[in-house]
Order: C-alpha cells, then sequence, then structure tokens
C-alpha cells in the first residue's frame, strides 16, 4: 500500500505534505510549530524515511522540513532576499532555474536534483546563499515561518522535475580569497565552495564570479579579488591580461531584469 492510499485524515495539511515527500522518494521530518528546529531527533531520518504511521503521529500543527541530500536526492539552494537572488541569478545566465522553488519567510528556496557525490552544507556561498545539501534540510510548505508568512510552492514538484544542480556550485574553490595586499586592494574576503576550475571553464567562472561581486565591492577590490581567484584556483591560471578582459567585460554589461518569479522586485 502506498504512503498516500495509507493516509486516513486528509484534512492535516502536515500530514499530507509529508505523504507527499514520501510519494516523491524524499524524506520529511517535522519541526516545532513556527520555527526550523526539529521537534524529534532526526537523525534516523538522514539513513531511513519515516513510515506513513510515523508521519500520522506526528503533531498536526508542526511545521515540516525535508532532510536534503543524497537521502532524497535533494539539494536546496537557500535565497536570502534581493541581495541573495542577485548573487544567484548572477551565476545562473541571469535568471532563475526552472526548478521546484518555495516561498520562505524572507527569500526562496530552489530545489535541485543530487549529482550523486557529497554536497556539504555551506553558508554564504554566494551573498546571502547558502546550500543545504548531505546532512542537511530545509523547510517545506505549509509551514509558518516565524515572521508569520507561510511557506508556499511557487514552481511546484507537480509541475517541472527538478533541475540539475549548476555544476558551478560544485566548482567554485573552497578556500577565503582575500584582495589585501594584492594590487592595491584592500581587505575584502570572498568565500567559494568546491574544486579548482579546469580549462574550459575558467573564463565564464570568473565573468560570473566578477558579476556576484560587482555591487559589493569597490572596482579595485573586485579586480584583486578576481585576480586571486585566477592564481589560486585556475587551473592553469589565466593571463593577467585575460583575466582584465573578462572583469572589464563582466563590469560593463547591463544588469539584466529580475526573474520571471517577480520575488524582490
Amino acid at each position: 500500500m502506498s504512503p498516500r492510499a495509507a493516509h486516513v485524515n486528509p484534512l492535516v495539511p502536515l500530514h499530507d505534505a509529508a505523504l507527499d515527500c514520501l510519494d516523491r522518494g524524499w524524506s520529511p521530518i517535522p519541526l516545532h510549530p513556527r520555527s526550523k528546529k526539529p521537534s524529534l531527533p532526526w537523525q534516523a531520518f538522514q539513513t531511513r524515511h519515516a513510515a506513513p504511521a510515523e508521519v500520522r503521529s506526528w503533531p498536526a500543527d508542526a511545521n515540516l522540513a525535508v532532510v536534503t541530500g543524497a537521502i532524497s536526492g535533494l539539494v536546496v539552494v537557500d535565497v536570502d532576499g534581493p541581495e541573495g537572488q542577485e548573487a544567484f541569478t548572477a551565476l545562473c545566465a541571469g535568471e532563475l532555474p526552472n526548478t521546484p522553488t518555495v516561498k520562505t519567510g524572507k527569500g526562496l528556496h530552489l530545489h535541485f536534483k543530487h549529482p550523486g557525490i557529497l554536497v556539504s552544507n555551506r553558508t554564504n556561498l554566494l551573498p546571502k546563499v547558502d546550500i543545504r545539501g548531505d546532512g542537511g534540510s530545509a523547510v517545506l510548505p505549509p509551514s509558518i515561518h516565524e515572521n508569520g508568512t507561510k511557506y508556499e510552492w511557487l514552481v511546484s514538484p507537480d509541475e517541472v522535475p527538478l533541475a540539475p544542480l549548476p555544476e558551478w556550485v560544485l566548482s567554485l574553490p573552497v578556500t577565503p580569497i582575500t584582495s589585501s595586499g594584492l594590487f592595491g586592494g584592500s581587505s575584502a574576503v570572498v568565500q567559494y565552495s568546491g574544486r579548482p576550475i579546469p580549462e574550459g571553464c575558467r573564463n565564464d567562472s570568473l565573468y560570473r564570479f566578477t558579476r556576484s561581486l560587482r555591487h559589493r565591492m569597490s572596482e579595485g577590490d573586485v579586480r584583486a579579488a578576481v585576480h586571486a581567484a585566477n592564481q589560486e584556483w585556475c587551473r592553469p591560471p589565466l593571463s593577467h591580461g585575460e583575466v582584465n578582459r573578462i572583469v572589464d567585460h563582466a563590469l560593463t554589461q547591463p544588469d539584466r531584469p529580475m526573474n520571471r518569479l517577480g520575488v524582490g522586485r
């Protein structure tokens, strides 16, 4: 019998949503009302799915989350407000990917297909952008944020399949890069997550890097950070002149209109 067929109380939205998760192969967990804190020990649900009977025992007023990572085949990108959306879309060709998307209390959760390799949880991958991967969790509808906002699907998983996780999420470096002392820069620090950037990805990665920095640093600091990223993480590094051409192009391109969801307008 499927989890949906075993569900005997269709009047409890929390139970319905959690059983929908099971139907999709996701691992749901209950949270305290208006909270992101699990209401029971949830380590077990990182390696197994709850049974329908367990789901029906959860309090009807609980919030709901999904355990991200391989257990659910899911990675969630947490984009916080207009600043986070701007930084993320700059690395996604100017618009958000067409993938299941939740409107949160402060921004968006974009749901992507797990790539089949370990994806670490990271904060500030970009300004106001976090990654929920293996061992993480993300709040789902019909939860209510502590500020009273209801989590809602803007793009439902019933409408579109999970999009692949953008490759740059895994290809960008891990170590902080600082422009302090480089090319006359200041103490600006930029965090990245991932692996060294190989040939074939260097120009595009540095272009997107520059676009993500242009509103949060001076031009001099942007150049310093991009040159530092090139030397530290590109294999092999591009020439000084090529990096300058990439930065010049990225800084002079106009901003694109906000995406079709209209968040942050």
